[in-house]
């Protein structure tokens, strides 16, 4: 029985060990180096992503954006 417990313990911690590296490794946040003049466009598109272009100077949205 005590066998039985240990093994079953091990399991546990070894599954919760998978789970906790499997979600922290989703939260790595990859960013991208753009080098706008006056700074990226401010536009969230349909993906819930940002867009990629440059702002135009005066303004916070790129040339398709405006």
């Amino acid at each position: 029985m005590k066998k039985l417990l240990l093994i079953s313990a091990i399991g546990l911690s070894l599954t919760a060990l998978t789970a906790f590296t499997q979600k922290e490794s989703s939260h790595n946040i990859v960013t991208e180096n753009y080098d706008c003049q006056y700074g990226r466009c401010s536009q969230i598109k349909a993906d819930g992503y940002q867009c990629r272009n440059c702002s135009q100077q005066g303004s916070y949205y790129c040339w398709s954006h405006r």
